[in-house]
């Protein structure tokens, strides 16, 4: 639940994260988030989406 509640403002780097979560480990923080990413497939294809639309985006 801590990672869901440090999240639900928006996107974070992995290491401002890790430091708001006092109570979990790097090793745990990242398998939270590859599980994560494994069941919600359509959720990052959406934010990938979003991401390259954005006019302020230089395509690469």
């Amino acid at each position: 639940m801590p990672v869901v509640r440090n999240l639900r403002h928006g996107p974070r780097r992995f290491t401002e994260l890790k430091g708001a979560i006092d109570e979990i480990s790097q090793r745990m923080l990242a398998v939270t988030l590859l599980e994560w990413s494994a069941r919600h497939p359509a959720h990052i294809d959406t934010a990938r989406a979003a991401y390259d639309a954005r006019p302020d985006n230089p395509p690469t």
